[in-house]
Protein backbone atom coordinates (compact mmCIF):
# COMPACT_ATOMS: atom_id res chain seq x y z
CA UNK A 1 0.00 0.00 0.00
CA UNK A 2 0.86 3.48 -0.77
CA UNK A 3 2.25 5.71 2.47
CA UNK A 4 -0.10 7.63 3.53
CA UNK A 5 -3.39 6.99 1.01
CA UNK A 6 -7.18 5.83 2.30
CA UNK A 7 -10.00 5.49 1.19
CA UNK A 8 -13.05 7.40 1.69
CA UNK A 9 -16.53 6.49 1.49
CA UNK A 10 -20.02 8.79 1.18
CA UNK A 11 -23.04 7.24 1.77
CA UNK A 12 -26.16 9.08 0.43
CA UNK A 13 -29.29 8.93 2.51
CA UNK A 14 -32.76 8.47 1.55
CA UNK A 15 -34.78 9.63 -1.57
CA UNK A 16 -31.39 10.79 -3.02
CA UNK A 17 -28.62 9.42 -4.98
CA UNK A 18 -24.96 9.46 -5.29
CA UNK A 19 -25.02 12.12 -7.78
CA UNK A 20 -26.98 14.62 -6.00
CA UNK A 21 -26.47 14.56 -2.53
CA UNK A 22 -22.66 15.71 -2.90
CA UNK A 23 -23.51 18.18 -5.53
CA UNK A 24 -24.18 21.83 -4.99
CA UNK A 25 -27.27 22.90 -7.40
CA UNK A 26 -26.01 26.03 -7.64
CA UNK A 27 -23.04 26.03 -9.44
CA UNK A 28 -23.22 21.91 -10.31
CA UNK A 29 -19.76 21.42 -7.99
CA UNK A 30 -19.64 17.91 -6.67
CA UNK A 31 -17.51 18.27 -3.44
CA UNK A 32 -16.50 14.58 -3.87
CA UNK A 33 -14.81 14.90 -7.39
CA UNK A 34 -13.88 18.86 -7.67
CA UNK A 35 -10.20 19.29 -7.78
CA UNK A 36 -10.40 22.32 -5.60
CA UNK A 37 -12.32 20.32 -2.83
CA UNK A 38 -12.26 16.78 -0.85
CA UNK A 39 -9.44 15.96 -3.64
CA UNK A 40 -7.15 18.59 -3.05
CA UNK A 41 -7.14 18.08 1.10
CA UNK A 42 -6.53 14.58 0.81
CA UNK A 43 -4.89 14.53 -2.28
CA UNK A 44 -3.64 10.43 -1.58
CA UNK A 45 -7.00 9.31 -1.04
CA UNK A 46 -9.40 6.97 -3.15
CA UNK A 47 -13.06 8.74 -2.99
CA UNK A 48 -16.18 5.77 -3.60
CA UNK A 49 -19.33 6.35 -3.88
CA UNK A 50 -22.17 4.40 -2.43
CA UNK A 51 -25.31 3.93 -3.95
CA UNK A 52 -28.63 2.54 -3.87
CA UNK A 53 -32.27 2.76 -4.48
CA UNK A 54 -33.89 4.52 -1.87
CA UNK A 55 -37.31 6.83 -3.24
CA UNK A 56 -39.81 6.04 -0.68
CA UNK A 57 -42.38 7.38 -2.37
CA UNK A 58 -43.12 7.57 -6.33
CA UNK A 59 -45.48 6.70 -9.40
CA UNK A 60 -45.95 4.86 -12.82
CA UNK A 61 -42.17 3.45 -13.37
CA UNK A 62 -40.98 5.75 -10.34
CA UNK A 63 -42.37 3.78 -8.08
CA UNK A 64 -40.87 3.62 -4.14
CA UNK A 65 -38.28 0.83 -3.46
CA UNK A 66 -38.45 -1.26 -0.09
CA UNK A 67 -35.39 0.15 1.25
CA UNK A 68 -34.87 -1.90 4.48
CA UNK A 69 -31.20 -0.57 6.58
CA UNK A 70 -30.37 -4.26 6.70
CA UNK A 71 -30.21 -5.18 3.40
CA UNK A 72 -28.50 -1.71 2.27
CA UNK A 73 -26.08 -2.53 4.80
CA UNK A 74 -25.28 -6.17 3.21
CA UNK A 75 -24.89 -4.26 -0.23
CA UNK A 76 -22.17 -1.46 1.46
CA UNK A 77 -20.10 -4.40 2.74
CA UNK A 78 -20.14 -6.82 -0.12
CA UNK A 79 -19.48 -3.54 -2.50
CA UNK A 80 -16.56 -2.60 -0.07
CA UNK A 81 -14.75 -6.19 -0.29
CA UNK A 82 -14.99 -5.93 -4.21
CA UNK A 83 -13.34 -2.93 -3.80
CA UNK A 84 -11.08 -3.52 -1.53
CA UNK A 85 -10.04 -6.74 -2.35
CA UNK A 86 -6.02 -6.27 -3.47
CA UNK A 87 -5.82 -4.58 0.04
CA UNK A 88 -7.84 -4.93 3.04
CA UNK A 89 -5.14 -2.97 5.47
CA UNK A 90 -6.48 0.21 3.83
CA UNK A 91 -7.88 2.86 6.32
CA UNK A 92 -10.70 3.69 5.44
CA UNK A 93 -12.90 6.83 6.29
CA UNK A 94 -16.89 6.88 6.63
CA UNK A 95 -19.16 10.14 5.09
CA UNK A 96 -22.72 9.46 5.77
CA UNK A 97 -25.71 11.89 5.23
CA UNK A 98 -28.77 11.10 7.16
CA UNK A 99 -30.32 8.05 6.93
CA UNK A 100 -26.87 6.84 5.49
CA UNK A 101 -25.38 7.17 8.93
CA UNK A 102 -28.09 4.52 10.09
CA UNK A 103 -26.64 2.15 7.22
CA UNK A 104 -23.40 2.61 8.19
CA UNK A 105 -23.79 1.70 11.81
CA UNK A 106 -25.57 -1.68 10.52
CA UNK A 107 -22.76 -2.13 8.67
CA UNK A 108 -19.85 -2.11 11.14
CA UNK A 109 -21.63 -3.50 13.78
CA UNK A 110 -21.85 -6.55 11.14
CA UNK A 111 -18.07 -6.21 10.33
CA UNK A 112 -17.69 -6.49 13.49
CA UNK A 113 -19.45 -9.45 14.68
CA UNK A 114 -18.09 -11.19 11.68
CA UNK A 115 -14.54 -10.12 11.55
CA UNK A 116 -13.13 -12.82 9.03
CA UNK A 117 -15.82 -11.70 6.52
CA UNK A 118 -15.84 -8.55 3.91
CA UNK A 119 -12.19 -8.36 4.48
CA UNK A 120 -12.91 -6.68 7.76
CA UNK A 121 -13.83 -3.09 7.07
CA UNK A 122 -14.58 -2.51 10.31
CA UNK A 123 -10.86 -2.94 11.67
CA UNK A 124 -9.86 -0.82 9.01
CA UNK A 125 -12.15 2.15 9.55
CA UNK A 126 -10.17 4.98 10.72
CA UNK A 127 -12.66 8.02 11.19
CA UNK A 128 -16.39 8.91 11.14
CA UNK A 129 -18.60 11.45 9.64
CA UNK A 130 -22.38 12.25 10.44
CA UNK A 131 -24.31 14.87 8.44
CA UNK A 132 -27.81 15.20 10.17
CA UNK A 133 -28.24 11.35 11.10
CA UNK A 134 -31.34 10.84 13.18
CA UNK A 135 -29.37 8.37 15.65
CA UNK A 136 -32.36 8.83 17.84
CA UNK A 137 -35.13 9.55 15.81
CA UNK A 138 -36.60 12.53 14.35
CA UNK A 139 -38.44 14.92 16.80
CA UNK A 140 -41.33 17.16 16.07
CA UNK A 141 -41.75 15.17 12.66
CA UNK A 142 -44.86 14.60 11.26
CA UNK A 143 -46.26 11.70 11.36
CA UNK A 144 -46.27 9.04 8.64
CA UNK A 145 -49.52 9.28 7.99
CA UNK A 146 -49.34 13.11 7.75
CA UNK A 147 -45.80 13.14 5.52
CA UNK A 148 -47.94 10.47 3.05
CA UNK A 149 -51.33 12.78 3.05
CA UNK A 150 -48.97 15.53 2.23
CA UNK A 151 -47.75 13.29 -0.43
CA UNK A 152 -50.98 12.03 -2.19
CA UNK A 153 -51.92 15.24 -1.85
CA UNK A 154 -49.84 16.53 -4.46
CA UNK A 155 -49.81 13.60 -6.67
CA UNK A 156 -53.04 11.17 -5.91
CA UNK A 157 -51.22 8.29 -7.76
CA UNK A 158 -48.42 8.07 -5.63
CA UNK A 159 -47.55 4.79 -4.13
CA UNK A 160 -45.59 5.22 -0.86
CA UNK A 161 -43.16 2.59 1.35
CA UNK A 162 -43.86 4.29 4.74
CA UNK A 163 -41.75 1.53 6.48
CA UNK A 164 -38.37 3.45 5.15
CA UNK A 165 -39.07 6.54 6.49
CA UNK A 166 -40.74 4.88 10.54
CA UNK A 167 -37.17 3.81 10.95
CA UNK A 168 -36.13 7.33 11.38
CA UNK A 169 -39.00 8.19 14.22
CA UNK A 170 -38.06 8.98 17.64
CA UNK A 171 -38.71 6.09 20.44
CA UNK A 172 -37.87 3.32 16.93
CA UNK A 173 -36.82 0.25 18.94
CA UNK A 174 -35.53 -1.24 15.77
CA UNK A 175 -33.46 2.33 15.48
CA UNK A 176 -32.62 2.22 18.92
CA UNK A 177 -31.09 -1.39 18.25
CA UNK A 178 -29.14 -0.12 15.48
CA UNK A 179 -27.39 2.89 17.76
CA UNK A 180 -27.13 0.83 20.68
CA UNK A 181 -25.38 -2.32 19.28
CA UNK A 182 -22.70 0.18 17.31
CA UNK A 183 -22.17 2.38 20.23
CA UNK A 184 -21.42 -0.99 22.15
CA UNK A 185 -18.36 -1.81 19.85
CA UNK A 186 -16.51 1.67 21.01
CA UNK A 187 -15.90 0.23 24.39
CA UNK A 188 -14.81 -3.71 22.59
CA UNK A 189 -11.37 -2.60 21.31
CA UNK A 190 -11.83 -0.22 18.62
CA UNK A 191 -13.19 3.31 19.33
CA UNK A 192 -13.29 4.39 16.03
CA UNK A 193 -13.11 8.47 15.66
CA UNK A 194 -16.22 10.52 14.88
CA UNK A 195 -17.53 13.47 14.27
CA UNK A 196 -21.56 14.49 13.81
CA UNK A 197 -22.55 17.86 12.04
CA UNK A 198 -26.14 19.15 12.03
CA UNK A 199 -28.35 21.45 10.94
CA UNK A 200 -29.13 24.76 12.41
CA UNK A 201 -31.69 26.60 9.96
CA UNK A 202 -34.59 25.24 9.15
CA UNK A 203 -35.03 23.05 5.84
CA UNK A 204 -37.11 23.40 2.66
CA UNK A 205 -38.71 20.14 2.90
CA UNK A 206 -41.03 21.86 4.95
CA UNK A 207 -42.54 23.29 2.06
CA UNK A 208 -43.61 19.82 0.94
CA UNK A 209 -43.90 17.94 4.65
CA UNK A 210 -45.49 21.09 5.90
CA UNK A 211 -43.31 20.97 9.15
CA UNK A 212 -40.20 23.69 9.55
CA UNK A 213 -38.36 21.42 11.79
CA UNK A 214 -34.59 22.42 12.69
CA UNK A 215 -32.53 19.05 13.79
CA UNK A 216 -32.07 18.18 17.33
CA UNK A 217 -29.25 18.60 18.99
CA UNK A 218 -29.52 15.53 20.92
CA UNK A 219 -30.87 13.55 18.29
CA UNK A 220 -28.00 14.20 15.87
CA UNK A 221 -25.10 13.44 18.23
CA UNK A 222 -23.91 9.50 18.85
CA UNK A 223 -21.82 10.02 21.49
Amino acid sequence: MASGIVVIVAIHGIAADPDTTWTEKSTNCNWLQDPQMLPEHVPSARIMRFGYKSKWYGAGKDKPKITRVFDVAEMLLSELEGFRANDISRPIIFIAHSYGGLVLLQALRRSFDNPTKWGNPFQSTAGLVFFGTPFRGRKRSPTIEEMANALMEHNPDLQIFSETMTLSMEENPYLDEIVHRYTDTRSLGHNIPLRCFYETMPSPIGKVLMNNEIKDYQNSQLV
